[in-house]
């Protein structure tokens, strides 16, 4: 009988040593999917930055939106500010109120128009606002052209914009151009 009574203890005492590992194994396995999921969600997270550029070489004087993540970018709300006062309207007519701000003549610009769920590919200047091809020898675009690059090389510019957009896996962000800051929603 004592035999017995012993069996059944170190049965009893297996039983458990394998129901520990196997729980800590299940553990481990959830553990390890989260990682997973979150290392998944970070290689493909974008990183949208608005970038005032003076590229002469490519023609780009302007401020254009960019890229810079591990994956494609999906605007959800673009809003414009001047001096921190959010500018209303479309985004069109709120870059034309942006040209006139600061006193240019708005047929010299190409104004982009990012609208809900458009994608910014990765490694592309997006167009925000931007000088227009060509402008540089029209005459009504000559003070214009050399005034948008004090604007554009300006440490401290008036000018803002506050962009919220979502990865592929519908993660929220949020872009500051007044301090070039991102916040994940």
């Amino acid at each position: 009988m004592e035999s017995s009574d012993r069996l059944a203890i170190t049965s009893l005492i297996v039983a458990g040593c394998g129901v520990f590992i196997a729980l800590c194994a299940l553990g481990l396995s959830v553990y390890m999917g989260l990682l997973q999921k979150n290392n998944y969600e970070i290689s493909v997270q974008p990183y949208i930055t608005l970038v005032p550029t003076v590229e002469p070489g490519k023609n780009e004087y302007g401020f254009y939106l960019y890229n810079a993540g591990m994956g494609k970018g999906y605007v959800e709300n673009v809003e414009y500010f001047l001096n921190g006062r959010k500018i209303e309207g479309d985004n069109s007519s709120a870059l034309v109120q942006v040209v006139s701000y600061f006193g240019f003549n708005k047929d010299c610009f190409a104004y982009g128009n990012p609208r809900k769920g458009d994608s910014l590919s990765l490694d592309e200047m997006n167009i925000l606002l931007t000088l227009g091809t060509g402008v540089s020898s029209l005459s009504q675009c000559k003070s214009t052209y050399e005034e948008f690059f004090k604007v554009l090389s300006a440490k401290h510019n008036a000018f803002t914009v506050k962009l919220k957009y979502r990865s592929i896996y519908n993660i929220s962000y949020l872009y500051d151009s007044s301090d070039n800051s991102q916040k994940k929603l």
